[in-house]
Protein backbone atom coordinates (compact mmCIF):
# COMPACT_ATOMS: atom_id res chain seq x y z
CA UNK A 1 0.00 0.00 0.00
CA UNK A 2 1.26 3.04 -1.13
CA UNK A 3 0.09 5.73 1.43
CA UNK A 4 -3.99 5.55 0.79
CA UNK A 5 -3.50 2.80 3.61
CA UNK A 6 -3.50 5.16 6.41
CA UNK A 7 -5.99 7.43 4.55
CA UNK A 8 -8.85 4.49 4.49
CA UNK A 9 -7.97 3.38 7.65
CA UNK A 10 -9.24 7.00 9.09
CA UNK A 11 -11.87 7.58 7.22
CA UNK A 12 -13.26 3.93 7.95
CA UNK A 13 -12.88 4.90 12.23
CA UNK A 14 -14.60 8.17 11.39
CA UNK A 15 -17.51 6.85 10.01
CA UNK A 16 -17.30 4.34 12.37
CA UNK A 17 -17.60 6.94 15.30
CA UNK A 18 -19.90 8.92 13.68
CA UNK A 19 -22.64 5.95 13.90
CA UNK A 20 -21.71 4.72 17.19
CA UNK A 21 -22.27 8.68 18.56
CA UNK A 22 -25.55 8.59 16.28
CA UNK A 23 -26.10 5.44 18.00
CA UNK A 24 -25.97 6.68 21.84
CA UNK A 25 -27.62 9.57 20.83
CA UNK A 26 -30.36 8.28 19.77
CA UNK A 27 -30.68 5.52 22.51
CA UNK A 28 -30.48 8.05 25.25
CA UNK A 29 -32.62 10.86 23.62
CA UNK A 30 -31.32 13.06 26.00
CA UNK A 31 -32.33 16.31 24.03
CA UNK A 32 -35.13 15.83 21.62
CA UNK A 33 -35.10 18.88 19.67
CA UNK A 34 -31.49 18.63 18.81
CA UNK A 35 -31.85 14.91 18.03
CA UNK A 36 -33.42 15.02 14.44
CA UNK A 37 -31.00 18.00 13.72
CA UNK A 38 -27.68 15.95 14.46
CA UNK A 39 -28.96 13.02 12.89
CA UNK A 40 -28.65 14.09 9.25
CA UNK A 41 -25.59 16.17 9.98
CA UNK A 42 -24.21 12.49 11.36
CA UNK A 43 -25.37 10.17 8.83
CA UNK A 44 -24.16 12.53 6.15
CA UNK A 45 -20.83 12.68 7.38
CA UNK A 46 -20.68 9.04 8.19
CA UNK A 47 -21.93 8.18 4.86
CA UNK A 48 -18.88 10.54 3.19
CA UNK A 49 -16.61 8.40 5.02
CA UNK A 50 -17.49 5.24 4.51
CA UNK A 51 -17.56 5.73 0.77
CA UNK A 52 -14.33 7.83 0.63
CA UNK A 53 -12.72 4.44 2.13
CA UNK A 54 -14.47 2.46 -0.27
CA UNK A 55 -13.44 4.16 -3.14
CA UNK A 56 -9.50 4.53 -1.84
CA UNK A 57 -10.12 1.02 -1.40
CA UNK A 58 -10.90 0.24 -4.86
CA UNK A 59 -8.60 2.66 -6.08
CA UNK A 60 -5.43 0.60 -4.19
CA UNK A 61 -6.79 -2.71 -5.20
CA UNK A 62 -6.65 -1.72 -8.87
CA UNK A 63 -3.06 -0.16 -8.75
CA UNK A 64 -1.78 -3.28 -7.03
CA UNK A 65 -4.18 -5.31 -9.64
CA UNK A 66 -1.95 -3.51 -12.61
CA UNK A 67 1.32 -3.66 -10.75
CA UNK A 68 0.82 -7.77 -10.31
CA UNK A 69 -0.52 -7.74 -14.10
CA UNK A 70 3.19 -6.08 -15.28
CA UNK A 71 4.80 -8.60 -13.74
CA UNK A 72 3.28 -11.35 -14.59
CA UNK A 73 3.31 -10.11 -18.18
CA UNK A 74 7.15 -9.36 -18.12
CA UNK A 75 7.53 -12.92 -16.97
CA UNK A 76 6.17 -14.36 -19.51
CA UNK A 77 7.67 -12.28 -22.28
Amino acid sequence: MNGHGSLITFSSLIGLTFITTLALVLSNALIPDLIGMMTDCFILISYCCIFSGAYGIIEVGIQESRSWLKVYLNALA
